[in-house]
């Protein structure tokens, strides 16, 4: 046996040399016709009770055990088949070994092709697998890729022949036209499903496309060439002068074109269209027309403003073409742009949606758009059966009515496209009520209203791992699950892993995150998965997460208790040991300081007593010397004063002697005289 394969409640399988088999009541029941089957990689059962048998050469094989078994033509360029798998919208998906993935129809004919660089990381496919939610998970030979199969939007690019990007879209009888900057693009297949058939050029359309227009039972193209009318596919031009957009007048043979230069009248005769006459006066370029009765033509420009003309039954202007602009209600006159929705027109500014009111001759809010799509400008809007699609900020949303008065807006399933939406002149096409082509960078984007799809109710984020690091160059990784309620060191910092497991829009998801009690608020909504602490400080945390996806759908917060602690050094205890032990050191110190006071008294008291010995005897021969130096003194003055007195009692005694003299004189005097 080679290998085995359950399809429904059939058990098949192949055996080299003798082919497939089927197990019935417990029997081996050979499949006719298939013993020359090279390896069977898949069995798939087809559109008609038979089984598909593709081999890994990729050659397939059809039929069932009550028929023969005939080998199927496949494209060459397959190449090499590892596994074949049926989907759930009836479609068969193909994984190939050097050529990517291919999606096929019931009959096996290729719808979708996507490869490296082309929707595929890789381009051998080893193993496929369809989820719950109907998207394709595509094993590669290096990763795995995901592919949101199940959504209502599919690209309509060069994948299917589609080049260029899309300016409009129009359904024509039994065709589809498309028009690019490269030309104008129509179905091979007379109406089939939009994104799944093949387009191809319509020779002498190359160019920009800007619109097509749709005259009585005619469909014409608007091209910077010119105009031209399709019939039979083939194109015939009528004019050549970059053209706009055509309007209807109440004369089926006259139509009125927007065009580079102002606005012309076309007339038909032998079932062609020539230019018969211009609006005079008129040279401005006139992209969007739109009437507001039998009388009353609007034409809206990007920078100027709106313009009114009023045209009596013959098309003649009945007065002077009105301008309007910031002076009349709109906030400026850039990006003003007419549109009829069911009947009704409003008029889209760069700030805010208006209506025109004929009483006051001005513009003034529309009330209604302006509640429910605010004032941003919207640069494209379109409505349906009870929708309203628009793209508003470069933005794609629907607006619907769910009841009476209520009405709900859709935006973020759109977020998966707003990327790829045409961002030069914005359009949408609604085709019908379950097909509304959005103009993209490359091609078209085709959202499907009607088509169910799966939004899977569980979405969780989950804590990855806490990683910690204490030093520069040690780094612990932690599973959050065995970590609750830890104990860390203080002086570490903290990196929290997060991540929500929702790969519907997976690029969109987006976190928020706290930590307890630091701080009480949620953070702002990030794509990042990551959050770090650094340092925090002792005390006990609660670190919270929470996730919200593309559908804007909140997660359940995941939470994650710890505890920091201080390090065993500056711990109560650590605090308390280093408390004793100062007081101990105070207490040793206090003693040595004491002891070393009283020693240093001690040596103070002798040195202070030998000092005192020394300086008494210093003193007592001071004394002494002083004594002996007074008695010296004293000697020296008595002896000075001795002599002193020596002089004194000398001089008195001459003083005597003399006074003595004197008298004796005086006598001898008064001796003589008495005598």
């Amino acid at each position: 046996m080679r290998l085995a394969f359950l399809i429904d409640d059939r058990f098949l399988f192949q055996i080299y040399g003798e082919g497939m088999f089927e197990i019935v009541n417990d029997k081996f029941i050979h499949i006719s016709g298939t013993k020359n089957i090279p390896d069977v990689v898949s069995v798939v059962p087809s559109s008609d009770d038979n089984f598909y048998y593709f081999c890994s050469k990729g050659e397939v094989f059809k039929g069932n055990p009550s028929k023969r078994v005939v080998k199927i033509e496949m494209p060459e360029f397959i190449g090499l088949i590892n596994q074949v798998i049926p989907l759930s919208d009836g479609t068969l998906a193909a994984g190939t070994q050097n050529n990517g993935l291919f999606i096929l129809d019931k009959e096996l004919n290729i719808i979708k092709h996507f490869t490296k660089n082309e929707g595929l990381s890789d381009r051998t496919v080893k193993a496929l697998y369809e989820d719950d939610c109907h998207n394709l998970w595509v094993a590669l030979n290096n990763g795995i890729d995901y592919l949101e199969l199940s959504l209502p939007l599919t690209l309509i690019n060069d994948d299917v022949g589609l080049e260029g990007t899309g300016y409009a879209a129009q359904a024509f009888k039994n065709d589809v036209y498309l028009g690019t900057n490269n030309g104008l693009f129509i179905q091979e297949d007379e109406y089939s499903e939009l994104a799944k058939t093949y387009y191809k050029l319509l020779p002498g359309s190359e160019g920009q496309v800007y619109n097509f227009s749709v005259v009585g039972d005619e469909l014409l193209l608007n091209h910077n060439r010119g105009s031209f009318q399709i019939t039979n596919n083939k194109l015939i031009q009528f004019h050549d002068i970059g053209s706009w957009e055509f309007i209807e007048t109440g004369n089926p043979d006259v139509i009125i074109g927007g065009n580079y230069q102002g606005m012309s009248f076309f007339n038909k005769k032998n079932n062609t269209w020539f230019k018969s006459g211009s609006i005079p006066d008129f040279t401005e370029s006139s992209r969007i027309l739109e009437y507001e009765n039998d009388s009353t033509l609007w034409m809206t420009h990007g920078s100027k403003g709106a313009y009114r003309l009023i045209l009596d039954e013959n098309l003649n202007l009945k007065r002077k073409i009105e301008h309007f602009g910031i002076a009349d209600g709109f906030p400026s006159n850039l990006m003003i742009t007419v549109y009829s929705l069911n009947g009704k027109l409003i008029f889209t500014s760069e700030r805010g949606i208006f209506n025109f009111n004929n009483g006051s001759n001005s513009f003034v809010p529309n009330e209604f758009f302006n509640k429910w799509l605010g004032k941003n400008h919207v640069s494209a809007i379109a409505s349906g059966s009870n929708n309203v699609f628009y793209i508003q900020d470069q933005k794609f949303g629907r607006l619907s009515q769910e009841n009476f008065g209520t009405y709900k807006i859709q935006t973020n399933l759109f977020r998966h496209i707003n990327e790829f939406i045409n961002d030069d002149l914005p359009n949408i096409s609604i085709i019908d009520d379950n097909n509304v082509l959005i103009g993209a960078k490359e091609g078209f984007i085709l959202y499907k209203p009607n088509k169910k799809y799966f939004i899977r109710k569980d979405f969780n984020v989950i804590l990855k791992s806490v990683e910690i690091q204490a030093s520069s160059d040690s780094i612990k990784k932690y599973n959050p699950t065995y970590i609750e309620n830890s104990k860390f060191q203080k002086q570490q910092s903290f990196t929290f892993n997060y991540a929500a497991p929702y790969f519907d829009g997976y690029q969109y998801v987006q976190y928020s995150y706290r930590l307890l009690p630091l701080e009480a608020q949620w953070s702002n909504w990030s794509n990042s998965a990551s959050k770090e602490y650094t340092y925090l400080p002792a005390g006990d945390y609660r670190f919270e997460v929470k996730a919200i996806n593309i559908y804007g759908k909140e997660s359940p917060v995941k939470t994650l208790s710890f505890i920091v602690v201080n390090p065993w050094y500056i711990s109560n205890y650590a605090i308390a040991f280093y408390i004793i032990i100062i007081f101990i050191v105070i207490a040793l110190i206090l003693i040595f300081q004491k002891k070393k006071y009283v020693e240093e008294n001690i040596q103070i008291s002798k040195k202070s007593e030998k000092a005192l010995k020394i300086k008494s005897e210093e003193i007592n021969q001071l004394s002494l010397n002083s004594k002996m130096e007074i008695d010296r003194l004293n000697n020296e003055k008595l002896r000075s004063e001795l002599n002193l007195k020596n002089d004194q009692l000398t001089t008195i005694t001459l003083h005597h002697m003399n006074t003595n003299e004197f008298i004796q004189d005086i006598r001898k005097k008064i001796d003589l005289f008495i005598n």
